[in-house]
Order: C-alpha cells, then sequence, then structure tokens
C-alpha cells in the first residue's frame, strides 16, 4: 500500500483540506501521513474564524521526524499553508519521497486569498520549482508566472501557460477550472510533454471543498499509476456525481460537499481502473 504525506490544514468544521482529503485517500487505499499546517476552527468561508498557526509546532514535527524516525513516502501532497515562514521551513527540513506534489494554494477567482502578502506567489513558486507534479487553477497558474489573469483564453493560451510552468524536474501540469465552452468546466494537464483535457458539466454554484478533492483524487490515483487522461477524468466524474448528490440533499453547501454517498462507487470503480492498468 502506498504512503503519502499529506500537508495542509485541519478546519475543525466544514468538509475541506484535511477533513476531506482523508476519507478519499482511504477510499482509494492509501495509507496517509499527516502534517498540518493551520488549525481552524471552521472554513475560511465561515465569519469570525478562530485560526492557529502551526508554524512552531510544523518545526518540532518536523525536526522529530528527521533525528527520531527514518522516514521515506511514497509522495507527498502539500496544500494550504498558514505563512510563508512554513513554506521555507517546508523546503528546509524536506522528508524522503519519491514524488512531490504541490497543490499551490493561494488564490481562485483572479485574486489572491486574504491574509497572504504579494510576495507569496513566489515563495509557492520556490516549492513548486521542486515538484514532480504541480495542480493550480487558473489564477494561481497566472500568480506563479507572474502574469496577468486572463478572463478569456484560448486552448493555445492555456497550452503555453503550462509549458511555462513545467521544467526539468516538474513533469506535469494539471491546470484546473479551465472551460473551453458554455456549460461544460474541467482540467486540462501536460504530463511529460503531451497534452490532455478532461470536462464534466459545469454547475453555477460555489461548493467548499471541490479543489481538495480534486488535488486528494488525481494524486491518489497517480502514485497508483493510473494513467493520467483516466484519473483526471475519474476525477471530475466523482466530483460531478458528489455535486449532484449535495444538491439533492439540499444541505447548506457552507458546510461542504455530500461526498460520502459516492465513495462505495468509487472504491469500486478504481477496483477496474487498476485491473485495466495491470492488463495493459
Amino acid at each position: 500500500m502506498k504512503q503519502l504525506l499529506v500537508v495542509n490544514d485541519l478546519s475543525c468544521l466544514g468538509k475541506v483540506a484535511i477533513s476531506v482529503t482523508l476519507p478519499i485517500l482511504a477510499t482509494t487505499q492509501i495509507e496517509t501521513h499527516l502534517l498540518p499546517t493551520v488549525l481552524l476552527s471552521a472554513h475560511t468561508g465561515f465569519p469570525n474564524v478562530y485560526k492557529h498557526i502551526l508554524t512552531s509546532d510544523l518545526e518540532d514535527i518536523l525536526h522529530h521526524w528527521k533525528k527520531n524516525i527514518d522516514l521515506t513516502f511514497d509522495a507527498i501532497l502539500t496544500g494550504y499553508f498558514g505563512h510563508k515562514e512554513q513554506v521555507k521551513l517546508f523546503l528546509d527540513h524536506l522528508p524522503d519521497t519519491d514524488l512531490l506534489i504541490v497543490d499551490p494554494v493561494m488564490a481562485d477567482n483572479g485574486k489572491l486569498y486574504s491574509g497572504f502578502p504579494h510576495d507569496y506567489p513566489m515563495v509557492l513558486k520556490s516549492l513548486c520549482d521542486k515538484a514532480d507534479i504541480i495542480l493550480p487553477n487558473l489564477t494561481e497558474a497566472c500568480l506563479l508566472l507572474n502574469k496577468p489573469i486572463p478572463d478569456q483564453y484560448t486552448q493555445e493560451d492555456i497550452l503555453n501557460i503550462l509549458h511555462a510552468l513545467s521544467n526539468e524536474k516538474t513533469q506535469t501540469v494539471i491546470l484546473t477550472g479551465i472551460s473551453f465552452e458554455q456549460g461544460k468546466i474541467g482540467v486540462a494537464y501536460l504530463h511529460h510533454g503531451v497534452y490532455g483535457y478532461c470536462d464534466t458539466k459545469y454547475i453555477p454554484h460555489y461548493f467548499s471543498g471541490t479543489g481538495d478533492i480534486c488535488s486528494a483524487l488525481i494524486s491518489s490515483l497517480l502514485i497508483q499509476h493510473i494513467p493520467i487522461h483516466q484519473a483526471v477524468q475519474t476525477t471530475l466524474d466523482f466530483i460531478i456525481a458528489c455535486l449532484d448528490d449535495t444538491l439533492s440533499s439540499k444541505k447548506n453547501t457552507l458546510y461542504g460537499i455530500v461526498f460520502e454517498k459516492q465513495l462505495p462507487n468509487l472504491s469500486k470503480h478504481i477496483q477496474l481502473l487498476k485491473g485495466y492498468s495491470h492488463e495493459k
């Protein structure tokens, strides 16, 4: 069983970040270890959230691991860091891993998240440059490249962004939230020089936690050697099924996505993917 270290925040209320990542990874048969960056009373969509940034704790945990435990992970997936100092600490004490996957959580809808300084994208860029796989949305991708965020774009524009983010180390760039036609939303990727795109229907509603599900599920499938096109399409199909369940439930979407009902279906589908992959 593959071992994955998840570096992300922990929200006590709301199904985002670690709260949604753990059950997804367990369903996909990934053994998961945790390195929390921030403790929140609820995710930041709620008002007046209590937030405790765990920078000193992060340093102590990494130091303990390095001094006392012989740790090697099959992969590391990073998400939200609470402070740029945490990124630097993590880079200085990066645990041994075969694969570093970075979801550069910092922005969406054309804006840097509140609380991050203007130079934060360049701090995250230093982490992305060491990654094997990165999973930004369009806003994050443009901030990493210090380029204007386009209102409209073509496939050629997206391909140029993907190429600009890839390098000798980063051979896989997965760009989320991309739409080339009305009523559709999807993911564009560049994997070892090969371009691809997958999409699904667009639901005009904001849901917390979709990005965390996307990065966790794609990462899980890729480290289990599922071909990237199948990994991306499986992730989109799972997310849209969860969103349909969420809307049908009539629950307040602020609390997160109703993903639990779809976990048995996901487990069955992944077993089929693994069987097909082994046959190939």
